[in-house]
């Protein structure tokens, strides 16, 4: 064991100390839990809204081609499996489903609301939809016996005083004519996600077809999951380039149009970016309060010991040793104190995971819990990031104790 930590270990942190010590460690500790928390929190926030965006929202989705001749875009899509084909070669390793959503309006006999009825063929991993399931179940809409069933949201069962098991009946403009369907309640859903509670019900898609007068490949869109996060824009765009460069060779007159969640979800990925400023700022602003601690108490350990640094300056002590001695001692703390912030933030994300102890106001924040994720990785680089920010902050101040001259400790009290 070196000297300079031999001593450092031998300077008692009780006494007159003591209360420089208790202000070290309790302005590290509460900074390392606030950014802890901060992170768990940051991130828990990010993956909860992003799987519900995604959840409603496609990574990649092959809209009604755009007519060149009359400036328009069609209504429906045809996924041919030609089409299916080129975006299976272009997209290796993702899914495809066919979608079809048609505006509607729900009826009672006292009030009405207005719904986008949306449908999925086979290939759609329903295991988002029926995670928000709350109240009955998520039924096989391709058995005969649930074509005429549909999942409405409990903001919209409430809204016309509806329950499971409960008849509706449906109205659908096609054409300029009016359409109606009676509908069998099977369940009710919640996400917390803003309007897509307000607006959407699930239906089968065959019924939804016949209603809206299309064969089995007629959809909104064919939606495309699977692709790497990062990724999203720049093969949106090259797919889009793929199918205006097949319709130029073809001589078509239409190419389908695509569109990724960067777009349709731009709205809550802002919001998340945003999210990220105030990350960083709470990162900035518990930094500055561990170093005003650390420093404080730095200098009131080193007036404390003016005597002990005059001996050692006596005994030959260089000033960098002083100066390391204090540094080792002050770091002691910061140790201590990011035991103790990790002891107290992982602590409560366990009782918040466990529990949801902190609720939320959903129609804000669009979740009813406070989410955290315990990201282990993390949790080690802020650990660390914070005894090499400590030890930089100090390295300046402690050089106020190698400046000590031995014969003024003789005259101090």
């Amino acid at each position: 064991m070196s000297a300079t930590l031999f001593v450092s270990r031998r300077i008692s942190l009780g006494g007159r100390n003591k209360v420089a010590a208790i202000i070290a460690v309790a302005g590290v500790t509460c900074a390392v839990t606030v950014i802890l928390l901060t992170l768990a929190v940051s991130m828990g926030f990010k993956n909860q809204i992003k799987e519900r965006l995604h959840g409603f929202n496609a990574d990649i989705s092959v809209l009604p081609a755009y007519v060149y001749e009359t400036g328009s875009q069609e209504n429906y899509l045809h996924a041919d499996q030609g089409l299916k084909n080129l975006l299976a070669n272009n997209l290796p390793g993702t899914s495809q489903s066919l979608v079809l959503r048609q505006p509607g309006i729900l009826k009672t006999n006292d009030d009405y609301s207005a719904v986008v009825f949306t449908a999925f063929d086979a290939k759609h991993n329903p295991s988002f939809e029926k995670g928000n399931i709350i109240k009955g179940c998520w039924p096989d809409f391709f058995s005969d016996s649930t074509y005429n069933s549909i999942v409405i949201s409990n903001a919209t069962s409430q809204r016309l005083n509806l329950n499971v098991g409960d008849k509706v009946t449906a109205c659908f403009f096609i054409d300029e004519n009016i359409k109606s369907r009676r509908f069998t309640i099977c369940g009710l859903f919640t996400s917390n996600f803003g309007d897509y509670d307000k607006t959407v019900a699930y239906c089968a898609l065959p019924t939804l077809q016949r209603i809206c007068g299309l064969d089995s490949i007629g959809g909104s869109a064919l939606e495309i999951n699977g692709v790497d996060e990062s990724e999203i824009p720049a093969k949106a765009e090259a797919l889009q380039n793929v199918l205006i460069d097949k319709a130029r060779d073809e001589d078509a007159g239409e190419v389908p149009v695509i569109d990724n969640i960067t777009h349709t979800g731009s709205m809550y990925l802002n919001w998340l970016d945003l999210l990220d400023t105030n990350v960083v700022v709470i990162f900035v602003i518990m930094c500055c309060v561990a170093a005003f601690t650390l420093i404080s108490s730095l200098f009131i350990i080193i007036l404390n010991s003016i005597q002990s640094i005059g001996i050692l300056r006596a005994l030959g002590a260089s000033g960098k040793s002083i100066r390391n001695i204090f540094i080792c001692i002050t770091l002691r703390l910061v140790g201590i104190g990011i035991i103790a912030g990790n002891v107290i933030a992982i602590a409560f994300m366990i009782v918040q995971q466990a529990y949801n102890i902190v609720p939320l106001d959903p129609e804000m924040y669009y979740l009813n819990h406070m989410p955290v994720e315990i990201n282990i990785p993390g949790i080690i680089i802020i650990d660390l990031a914070t005894f090499i920010f400590a030890w930089l902050v100090l390295v300046l101040p402690a050089r106020m104790s190698a400046t000590i001259s031995p014969a003024k400790t003789m005259r101090y009290e």
